[in-house]
């Protein structure tokens, strides 16, 4: 066998395994419970009835990051750790990692710079894209464009939802464009 053979083989297997990561490690992920309404204009709109989450103000989405992880580790008040769920929320420069549907009284965190939100009745219309979170904006300005277009009342919160850890092959990451509206 030559060597660019060989090569070409472990370069492949690597590109395959990384492929395959996020069907076999991040699929079984828990996200919000949220009913879906169906308009007549095909939007996707979603009604989640509470979402908890634990927020970081972003200096940097880094240590943004960092501060969330310590938290569901086990740095808050029970010591308790919490399992990772999806998606990772940002939104008016906050960070926010969603706790799991099944926790009502999530821990109070240790850390000053971290706050527990609770978003009730939230009602938004949602466009999901694969691949890098950067086209957000676009993303964010079409999803707009359509919601005007069918007379769907936009409210002032917007939310860049990220399901997959930087880990994943760029092009199987799952994103979303949340915008909240006024049905």
């Amino acid at each position: 066998m030559k060597i660019y053979e060989l090569i070409s083989i472990i370069g492949g297997t690597v590109v395959l395994v990384w492929m395959g990561y996020g069907f076999l490690f991040e699929s079984t992920i828990d996200s919000p419970i949220y009913k879906k309404i169906n308009h007549p204009s095909g939007i996707d709109i979603r009604q989640y009835k509470s979402i908890n989450v634990v927020q970081h103000n972003m200096s940097n989405q880094s240590a943004s990051f960092r501060h969330l992880f310590k938290y569901i580790s086990g740095n808050n008040e029970q010591k308790k750790k919490i399992p990772m769920t999806a998606p990772v929320i940002e939104s008016n420069g906050t960070m926010m990692f969603v706790l799991p549907d099944e926790m009502s009284e999530p821990p109070h965190p240790s850390d000053p710079t971290l706050q527990i939100k609770e978003f009730k009745q939230l009602t938004v219309a949602v466009l999901s894209f694969r691949g890098n979170a950067g086209k957000s904006q676009k993303k964010k300005t079409l999803l707009k464009k359509t919601l005007e277009k069918n007379n769907i009342a936009l409210l002032d919160q917007w939310f860049i939802c990220q399901f997959n850890s930087p880990w994943v092959f760029p092009y199987f990451r799952k994103n979303e464009i949340w915008i909240e509206i006024d049905i």
